[in-house]
C-alpha cells in the first residue's frame, strides 16, 4: 500500500478514535486547541485540531498494528517518512522517533478556512520610555531637523511682518495724503521747480 493511502486510512482512523498506535513506533493523537492569543499578542489565532505525537506505545490505544510495518520500513530505508496531512515521523541518531506535525493538517480541515485576527497594538502611556525620547531628541540627525525647522519658521514670520509694515505704510500714506502733499513737494522738487509750479498755479 502507498503512504498517500495509507495516510489517508491514518487520518481516517485518528479521526474516529481520536488516536491511533503506531506499534513500535508511537502513538499520534488529534488535539483540539482553542482560539488563542499569539506570543507577540498581535493576533487571535483560530482554533484547530493538531496531530500530537507519543513515542511510549502504551496500551488500550487503537492500535495500527497493520500501518506499522510498512512505516517502519519506509524510515529504515529513508531515514524518515512523510505522512501526507499528518506529518513526519523520523529516527534520530539514538534510535529514538521523532514527529514533525505537518503544516496543512487534515485533521485540522473544518478550520482551514478561519485566518488570524489582527489587534490593535496597545500603547500604554505610562510605560513610554522618556530616556529614549530624550535620546531621540539629542541625536544629531534629530538636532539637524530641528535647527532646520527654527530657520523656517524665523524666515516665515519675517515675510509675514514686512508684508504687514507695507500695507501699513501704504494705508498710512494714503490717509494723510493731504497733510504729507506739501511735504512730499520739497522733497521731489527744487526751489526753482516750486517757484515755477507757484507761478503756472500748479
Amino acid at each position: 500500500m502507498e503512504i498517500e493511502a495509507l495516510s489517508k486510512q491514518i487520518t481516517t482512523a485518528i479521526k474516529t478514535n481520536g488516536s491511533v498506535t503506531l506499534t513500535g513506533i508511537g502513538t499520534i493523537s488529534a488535539v483540539r486547541k482553542a482560539a488563542r492569543l499569539s506570543e507577540d499578542g498581535t493576533l487571535i489565532e483560530p482554533p484547530a485540531v493538531v496531530p500530537v505525537f507519543d513515542p511510549d506505545c502504551g496500551q488500550g490505544q487503537e492500535s495500527g498494528e497493520e500501518y506499522s510495518g510498512q512505516i517502519k520500513r519506509a524510515i529504515i530505508e529513508r531515514g524518515r517518512v512523510m505522512l501526507p496531512g499528518i506529518g513526519e515521523i523520523s529516527l534520530d541518531e539514538n534510535g529514538v522517533f521523532r514527529f514533525n506535525p505537518a503544516e496543512r493538517c487534515a485533521l485540522n480541515a473544518e478550520f482551514f478556512c478561519l485566518e488570524p485576527i489582527a489587534l490593535q497594538p496597545k500603547v500604554n502611556f505610562t510605560e513610554i520610555p522618556v530616556k529614549e525620547a530624550a535620546v531621540k531628541e539629542s541625536t544629531p540627525e534629530a538636532a539637524g531637523s530641528n535647527t532646520d525647522k527654527e530657520k523656517t519658521t524665523k524666515t516665515k514670520a519675517i515675510v509675514v511682518y514686512t508684508l504687514a509694515a507695507i500695507v501699513i505704510l501704504a494705508l498710512l500714506l494714503y490717509a494723510f495724503r493731504n497733510e504729507l502733499s506739501p511735504l512730499m513737494e520739497r522733497l521731489l522738487y527744487s526751489k526753482d521747480e516750486l517757484e515755477l509750479m507757484r507761478q503756472l498755479n500748479l
